[in-house]
């Protein structure tokens, strides 16, 4: 076989990401049958291939399950304060500041604890620390905790994102716990690379503004400490992000400038060179997987003439891939593998029969369009699912902005050189470089105002992504291929769109269970349901992470909703006017398709309240405003009844806002779930007036558990079988003792958000099932 490594690859990775997304046992034995199904019959035609491929399968699955099983060595000091001893191997001030150390000791209870770990220090407290920490040995007093995975499903894993990178702990002090004791025993590479950094850095800023600065920062080095938020968000709308992550474009720019310069001279020497300016390029970026990937294909490729080996890029991606998948499993899960090792690998198999269909283009566009689009072609699904961004325009938009970068990146680096030298010469390359990023970020900003120049769209499934990439596969498979092992590929296509149907309409007409979940939105409400026949309502949205002016601030509920492949809420209801319960709902309304949006009362203008019904009345969203008795049915059985407030407001209560909420009982097949928002003991007080002996099945606590709220005798009359707390880390005292206390007294099962996570009931006719995020 000419190119071995490609059963051997797609076997190891196939085992990996199955047993990444196939937790259940039997469901992964399973999988694997079907595969040892499928080479059964395949096995005439492809021989010990499919022997190799099933012993690789195994091979990359327990390779992925030893490296998730292993928590670090910090998992018995979890949540207990201490003194660490450690060597600073990088420093970040982003959003705080950030010091990955290797642990060298841990003083607890005057006990000295010898280790070796990487944890992740965060710092609160201003600090004039500078990058040059890097490589000092420091001491810091602080709490040791758990990196924490997702709160709610399918949303971002930090503790994922950290085991990948080998951080299974986090330290959190204050900056002035923080001690530089002396030099560390960091690696010399890793120390001089730093230094080479820092020095980079100070030429930059000392040479173009801030603005332009931290761009060209994130453009030469992937250091985006300096950018600003609005500037990167708008180049990954557009499909451009990858500019300022250094990858193959970088490396390839560097590669092609480094090998010009030195064509007259002799081989050997411009390979040592080469290989040794881009390793140590490798080493200053902090060796990203992309840059990782580029640096060893292009290593593949330098070397490929002193062995007397043809370069093959495809083997060259693979051998790779392998490498780096053999070390660390977990690198699957990185968006930046993900992106760089797919976006290569559809340019090696799609550029050039897309190139053949563009000859009425002139060469030199045909060939920029061609690599831009294999490359849009094998990431766009990937792009979607992680970032729910579809750039319809992103394959031109990448078109100047390759080529402006093409001239930036080697003008930069020439900058930074003369710069160490001479400061002033480099103010005049500088100048060139200035216009170069301001040209550039013109054209991303004019592009981004463009409408429908991108799209939100809700994450696709994993299959689709899996039946995406087989289809694709099925059109470019080489003839030879499919004649050798007697495939007819419309047969195949037409075979395998045909399975794809029958599966997606056995899943559209098997019978769905009613869900509800309860978003962990942290300290604020927020429901989710999903009815059996699709429909998607939401009770209130939480809030935002912080209060600004725009009043359209990052939240929880967008991202959630759009990773959960929601795109479309049928009916949103509000319960009242505080920003804990619909600041969230304003970009849901700002961002998602909403049918309409039921309110008790519109009295209390808030400033949150005002935006929500400036953002419905500019996105023409109907606000309907219901009262006690207002019954509306969902679909078959299914009905929301408004139990309060009345005709007749609450007022001069302890917070009339609060109890004057929209309180909700939703019957499904006599299951009763009854959402409260803040009502409290006034409200509840004519509640039980109205409706004595409620009685449910599932209670949404009022008031987050407030002291104010669920008195017992509102706790002894609705007879609550579960009861749900939506509460996050606040300094209300949420929920207090007294109350948790009421409602174990009656018998009551409890969950919180802060405690659980998401709390996610499955109903149906028999029974009320409880799944929770967390443990």
């Amino acid at each position: 076989m000419r190119r071995p490594l490609i059963p051997v690859v797609g076997a190891y990775v196939a085992g990996i990401v199955l047993k990444y997304w196939i937790d259940n046992p039997y469901i992964f034995g399973a999988a694997i049958l079907l595969i040892f199904f499928i080479m059964g019959v395949l096995s005439k035609k492809i021989g010990s291939i499919s022997i190799i491929i099933c012993i690789f399968l195994f091979i990359g699955a327990g390779n992925l399950l030893l490296k998730l099983s292993y928590e670090g060595q910090m998992v018995p000091y979890w949540d207990q304060e201490a003194y660490m001893i450690g060597d600073v191997m990088n420093v970040s001030y982003r959003d705080t500041t950030q010091l990955t150390v290797k642990l060298r000791e841990l003083n607890l209870n005057g006990q000295n604890i010898r280790l070796s770990e990487t944890v992740l220090v965060k710092l609160t407290g201003e600090t004039e620390l500078g990058k040059n920490i890097v490589g000092k040995r420091v001491g810091i007093y602080g709490t040791i905790r758990e990196p924490q995975g997702p709160r709610n499903p399918k949303t971002f894993d930090y503790k994922m994102y950290l085991k990948t990178r080998g951080i299974y702990a986090l330290i959190y002090g204050q900056v002035e716990a923080l001690e530089i004791i002396g030099n560390g025993e960091t690696n010399a590479i890793l120390k001089g690379a730093n230094q080479i950094k820092h020095k980079m850095t100070h030429v930059i800023f000392s040479t173009l503004e801030v603005r332009e600065g931290g761009f060209l920062l994130g453009l030469l080095l992937g250091d985006k400490d300096q950018l600003e938020d609005e500037i990167y968000e708008d180049f990954q709308a557009l499909g451009a992000a990858h500019v300022l992550a250094v990858s193959g474009l970088h490396v390839g720019i560097l590669y092609m400038v480094l090998n010009y310069l030195l064509q007259k001279t002799s081989i050997k020497i411009r390979v040592y060179i080469v290989l040794m300016a881009l390793w140590s390029y490798t080493a200053i970026t902090g060796f990203s997987p992309s840059v990782l990937r580029a640096v060893t294909m292009a290593t593949f490729l330098t070397i490929g003439p002193i062995l007397n080996r043809k370069y093959d890029s495809l083997s060259a991606l693979l051998a790779a891939a392998f490498l780096f998948l053999l070390a660390n499993p977990l690198l699957i899960t990185d968006i930046g593998f993900q992106l760089s090792f797919v976006a290569v690998l559809s340019i090696i198999l799609l550029y050039q029969p897309i190139l053949k269909k563009m000859v009425f283009m002139p060469s030199s566009l045909a060939q920029l369009i061609a690599v831009s689009l294999a490359a849009q072609l094998g990431t766009w699904l990937i792009v979607a699912y992680h970032f729910n961004v579809l750039s319809i325009a992103s394959v031109f938009i990448n078109i100047p902005i390759v080529m402006i970068v093409g001239y930036l990146v080697p003008a930069g680096f020439a900058m930074v050189i003369i710069g160490i030298l001479s400061l002033p010469i480099a103010s005049f390359i500088g100048f060139v470089v200035m216009i170069g990023i301001r040209l550039m970020l013109a054209i991303i900003k004019i592009s981004a105002s463009i409408p429908f120049s991108y799209v939100l769209v809700s994450s696709p499934s994993q299959w689709l992504i899996i039946a995406y990439f087989i289809f694709v596969g099925i059109l470019i498979l080489n003839e030879r291929y499919m004649e050798k092992w007697q495939l007819h590929r419309k047969k195949c296509l037409y075979g395998f769109l045909g399975i794809c149907m029958i599966l997606w309409i056995m899943v559209n007409l098997l019978p769905r269970q009613m869900e509800v979940i309860f978003v962990d939105v942290g300290q604020g409400d927020c429901t989710l349901i999903r009815t059996p026949k699709g429909k998607n309502l939401l009770i209130d949205g939480g809030g935002n992470f912080y209060q600004g002016v725009d009043r359209k601030e990052k939240n929880i509920i967008v991202p959630y909703l759009l990773k959960n492949g929601i795109s479309k809420i049928d009916i949103i209801f509000a319960s009242h006017a505080h920003n804990d319960h619909v600041g969230g709902l304003i970009q849901v309304l700002d961002k998602l398709r909403v049918g309409f949006v039921i309110a008790g009362t519109d009295v209390f203008q808030t400033e949150d309240w005002v935006a929500l019904e400036k953002e419905c009345k500019e996105k023409n969203i109907e606000i309907h405003f219901l009262k006690k008795g207002s019954e509306i049915m969902i679909e078959e059985d299914v009905t929301m009844k408004v139990l309060h407030p009345d005709e007749e407001l609450i007022q001069s209560s302890r917070d009339d806002v609060n109890n004057n909420s929209l309180v909700l009982l939703m019957n499904y097949k006599n299951k009763k779930i009854l959402w409260t928002g803040d009502i409290e003991a006034e409200a509840e007080n004519v509640m039980l007036h109205h409706y004595p002996g409620l009685d449910v099945n599932v209670v949404k606590v009022p008031h987050h558990g407030s002291v104010y709220s669920s008195t017992e005798q509102w706790i002894q009359s609705i007879k609550p079988e579960i009861s749900v707390f939506q509460v996050g880390r606040n300094s209300f005292g949420h929920p207090h003792p007294k109350v948790i206390e009421r409602y174990n007294e009656g018998r009551s099962l409890i969950f919180r958000n802060d405690k659980h996570g998401a709390i996610r009931l499955m109903l149906d006719e028999e029974q009320i099932e409880v799944y929770t995020l967390l443990p």
